[in-house]
């Protein structure tokens, strides 16, 4: 079966009601199972399950440690500087991990982005004075808010191949 035939039977059993389980065991192949582990969640006013995707959490660990050691590189460089690095940092993660179901793991990469950003700037004098409601109208202005870019698989397919 080809992929998009796959793609357009998972659909089908969605709407018809078929097992949820035996659909994500469907889906799941492994070389994807590392990029994006998909998971059911049930809508009980439409009654019907969606595919959700979410990043690996090993990734994102990475990433944020990677991010924290450079931070720690730039403790005393100046605030903008520092600022506009991070902005361009979370947008190319949100740009690339902005997929339906993961905007909570978006939230929390920029949350997390965001205190790895707060230690060093408490430790750069003696005198602590950034507490964290200080920081994060900071934070808000050079940290962008995750959301959603991309659409659902089957809505990209269908617009590809319309019938």
């Amino acid at each position: 079966m080809g992929r998009e035939n796959q793609r357009r039977s998972i659909f089908w059993d969605l709407t018809r009601g078929e097992d949820a389980w035996s659909i994500l065991s469907r889906i799941r192949c492994p070389f994807r199972l590392r990029l994006w582990p998909a998971y059911l969640r049930h809508d009980l006013e439409k009654r019907k399950f969606t595919v959700h995707r979410k990043t690996v959490g090993q990734r994102m660990t990475a990433k944020l440690q990677s991010i924290a050691a450079e931070l720690r590189k730039r403790m005393h460089d100046p605030i903008r500087q520092t600022g506009d690095w991070l902005k361009q940092v979370v947008s190319g993660y949100n740009n690339y991990h902005a997929v339906p179901g993961n905007l909570q793991r978006l939230y929390t990469f920029r949350r997390e982005t965001a205190r790895h950003w707060w230690f060093p700037l408490r430790r750069r004098s003696q005198r602590n004075r950034w507490t964290w409601e200080r920081f994060e109208t900071l934070a808000n202005r050079y940290l962008p808010q995750p959301k959603v870019l991309h659409p659902y698989p089957l809505e990209r397919f269908f617009a590809k191949y319309p019938r």
